[in-house]
């Protein structure tokens, strides 16, 4: 043929060329006409706390059985649509909810023995019903460890069992206990602590370990001597957490660097917080927070060590709260 054609090697060579790329070319735009056609939307769910399609689905990491001496940790997911709750243990990276399968994120939820225990676990599985009074039974064991205005226990019960409902709602106010040392702040964080979804309670706290930690497990943050905010060195955390308060802000962003190269990763800061200070707090941060204003007691007030029993019956109403009444908590079944 080049001879026919009186073409030059290099001409041929360069036909040939041409013709082979067109042909790459249109098997590629083939391949991605056949991948697009299979490609399928992926739900994504978080095994600490998430609300998908009308259910509600709380995770616990737990210790497996195990061989050679080996403890395991998988992870415990609750699902309930408000009639039923069904359990699964270890389940596979994907969980069928409804009829739409979900891939279960990355997160660290805690663990089942330090914040509801198997037991109590067993006996709300074996007679899953929703608890009576829980409102009335936080603000009595506020008010047994706890010097705060009348109105201040009823509204920190609120907000309490609200901690666990923050996910459905699209914002969440912040709390903030002012007053001098020796008020009972530290007091009141620590009985939250005991209380709230999945609480960590702490003096200092970093950008980094605030996405960590809050897009990590859904809990709810609990900040002492807060007035440290108010530094020139925490500027940029303040405006994390005065956007926090809305589910579409406080995202953190990094940049990732491997091998494959160049990612940005994304972590939501968005849940419930509380603050303690003797300073009044940035007045950003301070448009977002239900202020409570605190005085020294002159009662005597028994003293809150955090493992009192108390603290564990109330998780126990909570969680049987959450998983049996969320379709509800829009209008608060718990003032009942």
């Amino acid at each position: 043929m080049r001879e026919r054609l009186k073409l030059r090697r290099k001409d041929l060579t360069d036909i040939l060329f041409d013709i082979k790329r067109a042909q790459r070319h249109s098997k590629k735009k083939e391949a991605a006409v056949s991948t697009l056609d299979k490609l399928t939307d992926v739900y994504r769910l978080h095994p600490a706390l998430d609300f998908p399609e009308d259910v509600t689905t709380i995770g616990f990491r737990v210790d497996l059985p195990g061989n050679d001496g080996e403890t395991p940790v998988g992870l415990l997911l609750l699902i309930s649509d408000g009639q039923v709750v069904r359990v699964e243990v270890d389940q596979e990276p994907l969980v069928k909810i409804r009829e739409r399968m979900y891939q279960i994120k990355a997160g660290a939820p805690p663990f089942l023995r330090d914040v509801w225990g198997l037991d109590r676990l067993k006996a709300f599985m074996a007679r899953p019903s929703c608890p009576k009074g829980l409102y009335n039974d936080l603000k009595s064991a506020y008010q047994t460890y706890l010097d705060l205005p009348n109105a201040a226990y009823g509204l920190i019960a609120a907000w309490t069992v609200g901690t666990y409902f923050a996910h459905s709602f699209t914002a969440f106010p912040f709390l903030h206990f002012h007053g001098p040392k020796e008020s009972g702040k530290s007091k009141s964080l620590e009985a939250m602590r005991c209380t709230c979804c999945n609480a960590w309670k702490g003096r200092d706290i970093t950008a980094a370990a605030l996405g960590d930690t809050v897009d990590g497990q859904r809990g709810t943050i609990l900040l002492d001597q807060a007035e440290k905010l108010n530094s020139d060195e925490n500027t940029n955390l303040v405006g994390l957490l005065a956007d926090s308060y809305k589910k579409a802000g406080g995202q953190r962003r990094v940049v990732e660097i491997t091998k494959g190269g160049r990612s940005i990763l994304e972590f939501s800061t968005y849940g419930p917080k509380a603050f303690a200070s003797t300073k009044p707090l940035d007045s950003d941060l301070a448009d977002r927070c239900i202020r409570v204003p605190m005085t020294r007691t002159r009662r005597e007030l028994p003293d809150l060590e955090g493992w009192e029993k108390l603290w564990e019956e109330l998780r126990d109403k909570l969680y049987r709260f959450t998983l049996a009444s969320f379709k509800s908590n829009r209008s608060v079944p718990f003032f009942r």
